[in-house]
Parts: C-alpha cells; sequence; structure tokens
C-alpha cells in the first residue's frame, strides 16, 4: 500500500495511511467472505478503536512520527479522558436487523458488548455488576438516550459521561495509578455540556450545582463498584459462566451441568394453561377466555420477569391453538410458550406446578405422564425445574417410602431443582427440595418471619419465594381496598423481600384474581392506579410500554405558584374545562402552591418542586402518561429583590429544564400566568412581566395568559373570587389550545 497509493509522501506518513489502507481492505475481505457463504444477515460486525489519536498526552508529537491521526474538534488525545482520548467512532454492519445508514447520536461503549450478545444468544446476565447495557434497542431506533452513564478511569483520572453531561477529575498520577482505592476526595471537577461544546472548553460546574452532585454521587457509586471487584468480591466461584455451554440448554442437563440455583429476578405469577382434568384429553384448558395469546404476552412484556412461576399445570399439547386477536395468524400452545420466554428478562423460564393431589384422587398415572410430558416440552429452555402442591397432605397420607419414591423418580426423570408448597406446613424432605414457598398472615398483612425462619434451617433449602396463596388467602387479599392492596404489596412486602431474604411472586393473573381489574382510588396516593400497574412500576421501573388495555389517554395538570395560583381553586373552573375538553379520557389535577415564595422555593429543585413531583410520581406510577403540561402562577415575591429579578429568566427557564430532565420528557407544555398590573410602573414588576412573557413566546410548547383583567377594580395583587374563577378558565383553554396543537406524548428522553 505504501508503493501503490502513498509514494509521493514522507514515509513516516506512508506507514499511518497504508496501516489504515490495509485495515479497510481486511474488513472488505471480512465482508465479502460473509456474504459469499450466505450468512451476512446472520453476523453481527463491528469495529472501533480502543482510545484517541497517539501520543499519549505525556510526550510530544515528533514531526518523524508515524502519528498523523486527529482527534478533530475533541480535547486532547490518547491517554486522556477528554473526549479526544475517549470518544472514537464505530462501525457496526448487520445486514436486515440495523438499517444502513443509521447515525447513533448516543454514546455506546465496548462495555456493552457482553451485555448485547447475551441478550442476542438470549442468555441471563450473572448475578453481579455489569457497566455495559445491551444497546440493541438503540441501534434499532427504538430508544434515543443510553440512559445510563459511562465510568472511565485512568491513572487516577475520573469521568462519568451521560447522554449529555459529562463530569471529569483529570488530573493524573504519574505513570501507574496510585494503588488501593479510588479517592475521590480533593479531586477538582470539571462539568461540561457535551451537547452544546462538544469540544469541552467551557466548565460549567457553577451553573449546574446539584448536577454535579448527583453525578459525583454516581461515581462515587461506580468506583466504589470497581473497589469491590479489584478486591474479588464480585466474582465467586458459584459466580462463574461455563465457557463450555450456557446455563440453560435445548437438551436435558445433568452432573454439572445441572441448574444450581432459579436465576435471581422478578417472579410472577400468570396461569393461563391449567385444569386438565376437566379437558376430555387431560390437556391442559385456556383458563382466561376474556384475554387472548397477544394479551398475556403483553402483561408479561410489560413486566419482564425473570421467572413464569406456576405458568400452566397438567400436560401441554404444543399443537393445540390458543386464542388469537381477530385476523391475527393462528399461534400454536408450543408458539405461545415460547413466545413468553421471548417476553420476559433475557433468560426467562417457565416453572410449572405439579399437583400431588393427582395422586391422592388415583390419577397417579396422570401425575407421571404430566412430569415427562412437561419434561420433554420443546422449548427454548425447557422445563428442569418444578413445583410440587399439596406436599403436607400427601406425605400425611402416603408416608415417608411412597414420598421418597415420588421425589426420587422426579429427580431420576432429570429434573434439576424441586421445590415444595408451604400453605400447609412444610414436612422433612430428605435433602431433595432446594426452594420452598411460604404464605403471608392474611390476618394482619404481615411476613411470617417464623415460618421462614423455620425453612432457612434445612440446609438444603436455599431460596425462598412468598405468595398470596388461592383460594383462601386471594380471596381475603380480594376483600381489600385498592389502595390497601397497594399498600401491601409497596409498604409491606417490598421493604421486607431485601430485608428477610425471600423473593415475592407478584400474583398477575390466576382464577379469579386479576391484577388489572382491581383499582387504586383516585383520591389516594397512587391516583387510581390497577394493581398491574402498581407491580410493573414496582418490579420494573425503568421499563415502560404501552399498555395494551388502555382505553383512554391519560392527562396529567402539573399546578404550581405562589399565592395567586394558592388561592385559585381548580375545581372551580380549571377542572370542569379540562374534563369537558377531554371527556373521554383519564385527567390528573395536582396543585402545590404556598403563598410568599420566591422562585428559589423550586430552583434549584427546591422543597416546593421536590413535592410536587414527588406527588406526581406516586400518581403516575407505572402508567403511561400522554400529555403533560405546567401551569404556573408565580413572581410576586422576586420583584421585591434586585438580585431575584435579575436572576428570574434564568430560573424560570431552569425550572422547566429540570421538569424535562426529572419526568424523562421533553414534551411538557407550559403555561405561564403573567403578573397582574396591580403594581404596573414599579421596575422590578415590570421587568418579571416582561420576563414572563417573553419565556414563553420563545419556546415551542409554551403560553402566557394575561391577568391585569382578573385583580378587580382595585387592582390589588390577589383577585376576588371571579377573577380566579377566570383564571382557572384561562388557564385550563391555553393548556387545551397547547395540547391539541402539539399533539399526544412524544417519545421519551
Amino acid at each position: 500500500y505504501m508503493v501503490e497509493h502513498y509514494s509521493h509522501l514522507p514515509e513516516n506518513e506512508q506507514h499511518y495511511y497504508s496501516l489504515a489502507t490495509a485495515l479497510d481492505a481486511q474488513m472488505g475481505r471480512i465482508r465479502k467472505e460473509l456474504r459469499d457463504l450466505g450468512i451476512e444477515e446472520n453476523t453481527l460486525l463491528t469495529f472501533t478503536s480502543d482510545n484517541g489519536p497517539g501520543p499519549p498526552i505525556s510526550q510530544k508529537k515528533k514531526s518523524t512520527a508515524r502519528l498523523q491521526g486527529s482527534a478533530g474538534p475533541f480535547r486532547e488525545r490518547k491517554a486522556s479522558l477528554y473526549e479526544g482520548g475517549v470518544r472514537e467512532p464505530g462501525l457496526i454492519e448487520w445486514p436486515g436487523k440495523i438499517r444502513p445508514g443509521t447515525v447513533i447520536d448516543s454514546p455506546c461503549s465496548t462495555l456493552d458488548y457482553m451485555p448485547t450478545i447475551a441478550a442476542l444468544l438470549d442468555l441471563p446476565l450473572l448475578n453481579r455488576p455489569h457497566d455495559g447495557i445491551d444497546i440493541m434497542p438503540i441501534l434499532r431506533g427504538e430508544q434515543k438516550k443510553r440512559g445510563h452513564a459511562i465510568g472511565f478511569y485512568f491513572r487516577d483520572a475520573v469521568a462519568l459521561s451521560g447522554d449529555r453531561y459529562k463530569l471529569i477529575a483529570s488530573e493524573q498520577s504519574k505513570g501507574k495509578r496510585s494503588g488501593g482505592a479510588i479517592e475521590l476526595k480533593g479531586k477538582q471537577f470539571e462539568l461540561f455540556d457535551l451537547e452544546e461544546d462538544p469540544g469541552e472548553t467551557t466548565n460549567v460546574a457553577h451553573k449546574h450545582p446539584q448536577r454535579v452532585a448527583s453525578m459525583q454521587a454516581g461515581l462515587r457509586q461506580w468506583v466504589d463498584s470497581i473497589e469491590r471487584s479489584r478486591l474479588g468480591e464480585d466474582y465467586t466461584s458459584s459466580g462463574l459462566l461455563s465457557l463450555k455451554r450456557p446455563s440453560f440448554l435445548t437438551e436435558p442437563q445433568s452432573g454439572n451441568n445441572a441448574i444450581k440455583r432459579i436465576p435471581e429476578g422478578p417472579q410472577i405469577r400468570i396461569i393461563p394453561l391449567a385444569s386438565p382434568l376437566k379437558s376430555q384429553d387431560g390437556y391442559a384448558l385456556w383458563m382466561h377466555p376474556e384475554y387472548t395469546a397477544e394479551d398475556i404476552l403483553e402483561m408479561i412484556e410489560g413486566l419482564k420477569p425473570q421467572v413464569l412461576e406456576r405458568y400452566f399445570t397438567g400436560k401441554q399439547n404444543m399443537d393445540a391453538l390458543v386464542p388469537v386477536r381477530k385476523d391475527n395468524p393462528p399461534m400454536t400452545v408450543k408458539e405461545f410458550l415460547n413466545a413468553s420466554l421471548d417476553a420476559g428478562s433475557p433468560g426467562c423460564i417457565i416453572i410449572p406446578k405439579l399437583n400431588l393431589t393427582w395422586i391422592s384422587w388415583g390419577k397417579e398415572d396422570y401425575f407421571w405422564q404430566t412430569a415427562e410430558n412437561n419434561f420433554k416440552l420443546p422449548l427454548k429452555r425447557p422445563i428442569r425445574i418444578v413445583n410440587l402442591d399439596n406436599w403436607k397432605l400427601f406425605l400425611e397420607s402416603y408416608g415417608t417410602k411412597k414420598a421418597k419414591e415420588v421425589l426420587q423418580r422426579l429427580k431420576d426423570m432429570g429434573y434439576d431443582l424441586i421445590g415444595v408448597n408451604m400453605a400447609g406446613g412444610y414436612r422433612e424432605a430428605w435433602g431433595y427440595f432446594s426452594f420452598a414457598d411460604f404464605l403471608i398472615n392474611s390476618k394482619t398483612w404481615e411476613i411470617r418471619t417464623s415460618t421462614l425462619d423455620k425453612l432457612k434451617r434445612d440446609k438444603h433449602i436455599n431460596q425462598y419465594y412468598l405468595y398470596i396463596d388461592y383460594p383462601g388467602q386471594m380471596n381475603e387479599f380480594m376483600e381489600l381496598s385498592g389502595d390497601q392492596q397497594a399498600d401491601v404489596l409497596t409498604k409491606v412486602i417490598q421493604p421486607a423481600e431485601k430485608r428477610d431474604g425471600f423473593t415475592f411472586v407478584y400474583p398477575v393473573l390466576f382464577d379469579k384474581w386479576d391484577a388489572n381489574k382491581h383499582f387504586t382510588s383516585m383520591s389516594g396516593n397512587y391516583r387510581g392506579a390497577s394493581i398491574y400497574q402498581i407491580i410493573k412500576q414496582s418490579i420494573n421501573p425503568q421499563h415502560t410500554i404501552t399498555e395494551s388495555k388502555a382505553k383512554k389517554r391519560i392527562h396529567l395538570f402539573l399546578l404550581s405558584g405562589q399565592s395567586n395560583m394558592k388561592n385559585m381553586d381548580p375545581e372551580v373552573s380549571f377542572t370542569p374545562t379540562i374534563k369537558r375538553a377531554f371527556s373521554n379520557d383519564e385527567v390528573i389535577i395536582i396543585k402545590v402552591a404556598y403563598g410568599g415564595r420566591a422562585i428559589s422555593r423550586w430552583v434549584p429543585r427546591g422543597k416546593i418542586y421536590s413535592e410536587l413531583l414527588e406527588i406526581s410520581e406516586l400518581a403516575t406510577r407505572g402508567r403511561r402518561v400522554d400529555t403533560i403540561t405546567f401551569i404556573w402562577m408565580q413572581g410576586e415575591k422576586d420583584h421585591q429583590n434586585d438580585t431575584t429579578t435579575q436572576t428570574y429568566k434564568i430560573n424560570l427557564q431552569t425550572l422547566y429544564k429540570q421538569m424535562t430532565e426529572d419526568l424523562r420528557r421533553n414534551d411538557i407544555n407550559w403555561v405561564i400566568g403573567r403578573l397582574s398590573d396591580a403594581r404596573l410602573g414599579t421596575r422590578n414588576w415590570d421587568t418579571i412581566r416582561e420576563i414572563q412573557v417573553d419565556v414563553a413566546e420563545s419556546h415551542s410548547r409554551a403560553a402566557w395568559i394575561d391577568t391585569d383583567d382578573l385583580n378587580g377594580p382595585d387592582n390589588k395583587v390577589h383577585c376576588p373570587p371571579e377573577g380566579y374563577r377566570e383564571m382557572g378558565r384561562r388557564f385550563a383553554n391555553s393548556a387545551i389550545a397547547l395540547i391539541e396543537k402539539l399533539g399526544n406524548h412524544k417519545e421519551n428522553q
């Protein structure tokens, strides 16, 4: 290549450019071979660099060096944590999976390789820290932002780079790192806005002290995690993944490859296929005629469980059809069960129930037919774990010898793990059981810690699962109000899980229980959310999808400000106007306002602002909100001080900006109530009025309302009742106009 293409250049440049050309040519050979073999559409090809151009920042660049690379507009180069050292181009090709010409603005990292490949291969990640993420949703255009900061460390310099902002302490130690734990104390941090300033020329830390503090806390967590890994605390022998074969196989597992533990992660109970003895052929029946297979799959997709606990009972006819939506193609039981595994988290498994009562009913042959049928089901992750029901009754009826024979036969069949139902009280299992279920106290709705302690005394049982049993306990649970049900889940069970060392099996859909049909009150803390939505938010708060059963749009209105907002009762005119305009939708209206408060109580992230967002989060937890509109009436307090008047504009803009960041929405509508003419002619008062109009008119999603004629004939600061009535209508009509003009929910940031 030197002679063919670059003989006219100095020798050092010939070497550099020939190297780049050689790499390009070899990548071309690889791509051609993939196409010649016909496997290009089944091959993911990636190319990137390890760092910025040389030489390292500690060395001077010699004119004769073979180092012609440039970092372009980015700061510094190799061995630096500024962008010139860490931002590199990356190329990815996967015909048929990634659209050609796609340009990704979101930062990605080689740390993302393992989580991405694991997700593509449907392999569970080990239960230890992973700094990367699955970036396929970004590559496919389904996700715009990374949402997970990337940490950097080199010779005691540290950085944390998010979707927009980057925190860095760039000072490096001489030579290698200083050794020991990474220290952050005493470091000089800079903050850069990479969207506005990718060249890192302007440190904006003084403008964003709250963001600096937040990112320092995130960096602290990351370096602490690194230290635990450095000391070997994250890498135990039981946590190492076999290099020879994945954790779950399509053939039976035994011996050293047997499953040792149920995967950690959320467990849910949905039972779509059961009651086999009521069918003519002994195969399980579809249990929920009001739901299609697609409905069930969307419920699972929304929750992303690791385990589908007791997902079916009885023999499964894999060629039988399940109900599907009108005009959709037919779906077999086999297709449905495999789709269920795909809908869960990577590595999701099914644990079926084997009912020992069948033996008591004289159906022992059917019991063993079911055990063998379930074991041999052709699933992506075959059934190797089983949960036995009615253990106590069986043991008392048949005695020790028969019980041991049953357990040994299940082991001989190939089942790796056997669990026991604790509903009737635990009995000795001679080392055959490795996990057990136990029940909550349905009288007090407290955790039965004495029962849990009893289980923990069995050295063979190492995983413990709490559930609300049907019919007895679930009938009592259904007698509770929706708010009480949500309290049991969020205030009793969730805090106890980590404290007491068990996993809760969330009840979603089985028998007469349907979490989609139990709702909390609109006036309570959960603001009308269904129990399904409470569960969804509880076990997977980062995951949002469109609710399959949603029939109404949800409009959220956040009202805040000082005395005039405080005195305006939304129920008089604002709420009725909004509800008339959106009569077919659900509206949620939240007001947090206090008299005599400056904007500093909201910015940066002040007490009143935090209260508003906390109530908003509770009202919308686990729900997809279609539109958000922020109604603002404030400024009287700030005009009393020259400094607060001068900073009012930047504070007002920051208020909206921090709300978009905290709600992770870039489509929030904004209606500003301009101060009335009560003190017209007062310099600071006039300035704030002008700022309010200027900010509203310069913002694509904002509007302002005039309140000059609402404060009565005496032009007082506060309004009479008829003035507040009209103020509510004006705010409502302006909000309605913005929603109708700008449309529905846009993609989350």
